[in-house]
């Protein structure tokens, strides 16, 4: 189910944006289209995989405390080989949708950078969820904090308000949003070249979402940096919790 969705969704996107990619530039719609692909790929691409892992640690929970207990295993073992399925499987819905997306749109980047990019952000925001689903008991209340991965990643993300009319106490909230920096990455990697030749578009859309070519590197980092601070955070919630349940 969680394949034929994603198939579905990016199959719609492919055929409302077919060959947008490919437009000319020096046309604002065309560039606009251009943005709302991006926005609507990497948004199907933080749904579809945060989504999925928020719900598995507590759907495993029983079966998990009782195994626990009887110490077939730690409580690092059980989340490390839950993180490398979980990647595995990830990487193979994002390769699988990227095929469908990246030539139906004709996405000006090379195919390898965008897999890269929008594997990345699926990463960075299944880590925000499996830290939530790792905090709750059981999936009913998992459902209920599923706003708390998505509602702020819109909110902070730049494209709604930019960032500088927000108030200066809650920009710091940004830097713990994966859309904001995947879509930045995706921008660069789609206008960098024709923002470069001066095609003024281009460099209008770049602007306006906050995407600076000479830091390419931040956002690479804040996306990695992202993906190791919440599942650390979320294998000691996880063993926190095992141990006080008994």
């Amino acid at each position: 189910m969680r394949f034929a969705i994603s198939i579905f969704l990016n199959l719609l996107f492919g055929i409302l944006f077919f060959d947008v990619g490919k437009t000319s530039n020096e046309d604002q719609t065309n560039v606009s289209s251009h943005f709302g692909a991006i926005t609507m790929v990497y948004l199907s691409a933080m749904f579809g995989s945060a989504q999925p892992a928020i719900f598995a640690i507590p759907a495993e929970r029983p079966i998990f405390l009782r195994e626990y207990s009887t110490n077939h295993y730690s409580a690092g073992a059980y989340f490390i080989s839950k993180c490398f399925m979980e990647a595995f499987i990830t990487f193979t819905q994002i390769l699988v949708t990227s095929v469908i997306t990246f030539w139906m749109i004709g996405f000006q980047s090379s195919f390898g950078l965008f897999l890269g990019i929008v594997y990345a952000l699926a990463m960075a925001s299944t880590a925000v969820a499996v830290l939530l689903g790792c905090a709750v008991n059981d999936s009913k209340a998992a459902q209920e904090l599923l706003p708390l991965v998505f509602v702020p990643q819109f909110l902070f993300a730049g494209f709604f308000v930019k960032i500088e009319l927000l108030p200066s106490w809650l920009r710091w909230v940004q830097w713990l949003c994966s859309l904001s920096y995947g879509i930045r990455l995706g921008l660069l990697a789609e206008f960098e070249e024709c923002a470069d030749e001066g095609e003024t578009n281009c460099s209008i859309i770049l602007e306006s979402a906050n995407s600076n070519a000479d830091e390419k590197w931040i956002y690479w980092l804040v996306l990695v940096a992202l993906f190791v601070v919440f599942r650390v955070w979320a294998l000691f919630v996880l063993k926190q919790k095992a141990n006080s349940f008994y």
